[in-house]
């Protein structure tokens, strides 16, 4: 997990030295601090249950929102993170072009829950509204409440 550990750094990076205004983002950036490193770790949880690479998996979700971190603007946040998040971990070094392009697409194509996708992208989908749920952010869209219960039935939690 020694990427993920490089891959939270830079982005706690981004997070600490952004010159958004709170007052300019949709949502707080302690949120997103929050959100990102649990999202991270529920998806370690997850990923072992649906036999996705768990690592893979906690470094796509600590990264899902980063459109959003880097221009405090929720819409289409998820398109718009999907260069930056292969930026980011080019950077890093330590992925190869296919899991780079994995990341970014599952980044990319987080927000629209209704398609399905790469077990994945369907794992960040699921993480994030779970992740959500969990800090009390219930969105009431039927895509969103069948993943939301599909997600406890499968953690166990009722």
């Amino acid at each position: 997990m020694e990427r993920l550990k490089k891959v939270q750094a830079k982005l706690y990076q981004i997070m600490t030295t952004s010159t958004i205004k709170p007052e300019e983002r949709d949502i707080n950036i302690t949120f997103e601090m929050l959100h990102s490193a649990s999202a991270a770790q529920l998806a370690k949880i997850l990923a072992s249950e649906r036999e996705v690479d768990v690592e893979l998996a906690a470094i796509t979700c600590a990264l899902h929102d980063i459109g959003r971190i880097l221009t405090g603007n929720n819409k289409d946040h998820a398109l718009v993170g999907y260069e930056p998040a292969k930026k980011l971990l080019n950077e890093i070094e330590d992925f190869t072009i296919e899991e780079i392009e994995q990341i970014g697409l599952a980044i990319k194509r987080h927000s629209n829950k209704t398609e399905i996708g790469s077990g994945l992208e369907e794992l960040v989908k699921d993480i994030d509204i779970m992740d959500c749920y969990l800090y009390g952010l219930v969105k009431d869209h039927p895509a969103h409440n069948r993943r939301l219960q599909i997600v406890k039935n499968e953690l166990g939690i009722y």
